[in-house]
């Protein structure tokens, strides 16, 4: 289990990593947009980054590991952590951490609810 858990904090830290610096980029071009010496094609150029930034991120917040399960649905695994429905994002998974124990007395989480995150 403690390989295990090592695996899928690696795989959590590099999620969130890439949201975190997804996150700072669309800060980045969003404030530069509203700058008066950009033009209307630097702008569209700017909004296409930022749909590539979007689609990033749902990669990473849908981030499965080697079984196909979704490392932050929580306790739902199969299920997509979070997906755009009608124009909205939505958070599919549960609101539980799933755990495993590493030893008798120490649980550690295992599956992290993608809205707490």
């Amino acid at each position: 289990n403690l390989v295990m858990a090592q695996s899928r904090s690696k795989l959590m830290e590099g999620s969130i990593t890439g949201s975190l610096n997804a996150i700072t980029r669309a800060n980045e071009l969003i404030k530069s947009a509203q700058s008066d010496t950009v033009n209307n094609a630097d702008r569209l150029n700017m909004a296409k980054e930022l749909e590539g930034l979007l689609n990033s991120m749902m990669s990473y917040v849908n981030t499965r590991d080697a079984n196909g399960d979704y490392i932050f649905s929580g306790t739902n695994t199969k299920a997509q952590a979070f997906a755009e429905i009608n124009g909205h994002y939505s958070y599919l998974g549960s609101n539980d951490q799933g755990v495993i124990h590493v030893s008798p007395s120490m649980p550690v989480v295992y599956n992290e609810n993608g809205q707490y995150v």
